[in-house]
């Protein structure tokens, strides 16, 4: 389960932390389910994960 979710840019995200650390970020689409993870460097900010979260579109959008 998130630790919280929060609606940014009309869409609403699942945000997974690991203490204040954001390391996953989820949404819910009608066509499938995305995600992004900061697990392999963990460099990227909690404001920069939610940045790129709300704006990744599908490609030919």
């Amino acid at each position: 389960n998130p630790t919280q979710t929060r609606t940014v840019a009309g869409r609403r995200l699942a945000l997974y932390f690991n203490g204040h650390k954001l390391t996953l970020v989820a949404w819910r689409t009608p066509q499938a389910v995305y995600w992004i993870s900061n697990t392999l460097t963990d460099v990227l900010g909690n404001q920069q994960m939610l940045g790129i979260a709300a704006s990744l579109t599908r490609a030919g959008q």
